[in-house]
């Protein structure tokens, strides 16, 4: 008898294929010898399987972008990391949970077997790679939600042990007929055996690339062991969806029975989901073992989809993947409709997320109660009282679509509601609509008060008198027919009309200062009659321009310049206007008139009429009264 040690061979390469219609290849795997570390399989090559066995990994990443190629790649890279670590310390006869930090194990796992230890150690690495992604993704906001598929297979001795997430697959195909060893988490598979549709609507489900659990989605997942022993012979697969999805299992089937090299048995895989469309990346391991440590297989040999429970745990329970999705025909929906409504997933959520999105929620209520109000609340508003000088004026406010107001009277005061700020008013013409007056911009502020008058623009200056002696005699004309009235009928009936006639004649409009001595002579003639002295100075201020006007002379016209400084000597810029009515000038002394103010007595008035005349010598009209109380 030989004392060697019966051995298993196994033959493994592994392949992927970004498709025909993705840009990036997010699809990943590895192939392991856990006793060297090779990892080396693109080309089939051959190991012979020792207690640390072999590890072959299929990742289908999912993120968009590049983040589906990342998370798969670091999916890959850590069940490596990790199952050779445990090997390692295996061999130094070191706890390997204690190495990672785990929990010991049960009293009941304490003496497991090498292919017990081996599962759980592979469940453990596709633990610890989801957190590593979870981790990854919450770091770096441009890869959330990144997460990948993972389906392992582990050759211990005689049997192996498989790992799952997702929808990844893996086929025994023993004596020509093909098995498959896992169970899709997907949404379809959960209605299938939830008998809510049937194979043949499985087949047309629009939401067939919906999954349940994926590494990095989410904190927490569930790995799923199954487990299988070999038989000499057997041929096994490892692929993704992208492969599945197109090809048929009995197209599979077809090729892993009849084709004997085994890297030729994946490029026609390959092929046949490319030649279907090659909507997604394609990515197969294949394998055959061999050797007298396997037995031969026997008709009553069937492998089929079991799973698998490591010692001192609990069975696990039958989970219902599709928790969180709403099932059934909304309603509604006509009798007979498929029952292929569904609604979209609720994903599991950990306490910290909740109790972020709690607060979350808190601070936004309370920000809205503060900033609300402050926003809703109405625009504040003030009155301002304006005092419009000019009548028949519009009042316009910032330049706005129409006026704000127009004045009927002079000095008017009006109340304008405005908004708080800085306003500018101004007056405005209602008929051509042009600015009448200076712009005043004021700042309303709410509580305080707002007053402003405006004003119209200054008007040209009044001429001043020139050394034309008409000039002079038309400044002169408008206070002589404020005297008029208080002098005698009959005195006043040659004098009142020439005076009078002064402004018609030059068509002068009367001045400003003309108003102001009119107002100073009306004061005066309202002052009692006893001023004498002022009477007796005007008296003689009046005769006096009597007697002159004859010669008008050119050595009097620098007279009317005076005038504009002292009025003392206006009358003698009056001169050309005495002199037109020369001729009739005789009248009154050739008429017994004269003794009529006499009889009546009014004379006595007469210096209060002449009271005007001490200060405004304009009064020259009235010389033909003075004339004759000479005597």
């Amino acid at each position: 008898m030989s004392d060697e040690k019966p051995t298993i061979q196994v033959r493994i390469v592994g392949a992927t294929d970004v498709g025909l219609i993705r840009e990036h290849n997010e699809d990943n795997f590895i192939i392991v010898d856990l006793s060297s570390g090779e990892t080396n399989f693109l080309e089939p090559r051959e190991i012979t399987l020792t207690e640390k066995g072999a590890m072959l990994v299929v990742c289908d990443g999912m993120g968009g972008a590049a983040a589906g190629e990342v998370a798969s790649h670091m999916a890959v890279e850590s069940m490596r990391r990790q199952m050779l670590k445990y090997v390692a310390d295996h061999a130094e006869s070191k706890p390997a949970e204690q190495q990672a930090g785990l929990p010991a194990l049960p009293p009941e796992a304490q003496s497991e077997s090498s292919f017990h230890r081996m599962a759980r150690w592979l469940r453990d690495s596709t633990a610890r790679a989801n957190l590593e992604i979870w981790e990854a993704a919450c770091a770096d906001l441009s890869k959330n939600g990144m997460g990948t598929t993972l389906t392992g297979m582990l050759f211990v001795g005689s049997q192996i042990v498989v790992s799952q997430i997702g929808d990844s697959r893996a086929y025994i195909c023993r004596t020509g007929t093909l098995t498959q060893i896992t169970h899709d988490q997907s949404l379809v598979n959960q209605l299938l055996d939830s008998g809510q549709i049937t194979p043949e609507q499985a087949k047309l489900f629009e939401h067939s690339n919906v999954i349940l659990q994926a590494l990095g989605v989410q904190e927490d997942i569930e790995v799923v062991l199954s487990s299988e022993t070999l038989r000499r012979g057997d041929r096994l697969m490892l692929c993704s969806d992208g492969l599945v999805g197109v090809v048929s299992d009995e197209e599979i089937q077809e090729v892993m029975a009849s084709t004997e090299d085994l890297a030729e048995t994946a490029r026609k895989l390959i092929d046949l989901a490319r030649s279907g469309g090659g909507p997604d990346n394609i990515t197969v391991i294949v394998a055959q073992v061999s050797g007298d440590g396997l037995a031969a297989p026997t008709p009553e040999d069937t492998a089929k989809y079991q799973t698998m429970t490591l010692p001192g745990e609990r069975p696990a329970e039958r989970r219902v993947f599709g928790e969180g999705y709403q099932f059934g025909t909304p309603a509604g929906t006509p009798a007979g409709t498929p029952d292929l409504n569904v609604a979209q997933p609720v994903a599991r959520v950990s306490f910290m997320v909740w109790l972020a999105l709690f607060t979350l929620v808190i601070t936004l209520v309370v920000l809205a109660i503060v900033l609300i109000p402050k926003r809703i609340r109405p625009p504040q508003r003030a009155q301002c009282a304006v005092l419009v000088e000019p009548a028949g004026m519009q009042v316009w406010v910032d330049n706005g679509s129409g006026p704000v107001g127009l004045t009927r009277s002079r000095n008017e005061l009006m109340t304008i509601e405005l908004g708080v700020g800085q306003h500018r008013f101004v007056l405005r013409s209602p008929t051509d609509g042009s600015e009448r007056s200076e712009a005043v911009v004021v700042n309303v502020a709410e509580g305080q008060l707002c007053n402003l008058t405006l004003r119209p623009l200054p008007s040209a200056e009044p001429p001043h008198a020139t050394p034309d002696a008409g000039a002079g005699s038309d400044a002169a004309a408008p206070v002589a027919d404020l005297a008029a009235p208080t002098v005698d009928a009959s005195v006043s009936a040659t004098a009142v009309p020439a005076a009078s006639a002064a402004p018609t004649e030059d068509g002068d409009e009367e001045d400003p200062a003309a108003r102001k001595h009119e107002k100073k002579a009306k004061k005066r003639k309202d002052k009692p009659v006893g001023d004498s002295p002022a009477a007796t100075t005007s008296t003689p201020a009046a005769a006096e321009p009597a007697t002159k006007p004859e010669p008008a002379t050119p050595a009097d016209k620098p007279e009317p310049s005076k005038a504009t400084e002292k009025p003392a000597a206006e009358p003698k810029a009056a001169e050309p206007r005495a002199a037109e009515p020369k001729a009739a000038a005789p009248k009154p002394a050739d008429a017994p008139k004269p003794a009529e103010p006499k009889a009546a007595e009014p004379r006595a008035d007469a210096p209060k009429a002449a009271e005007p005349k001490s200060t405004e010598p304009k009064t020259a009209p009235p010389k033909p009264a003075d004339a004759p109380a000479a005597p």
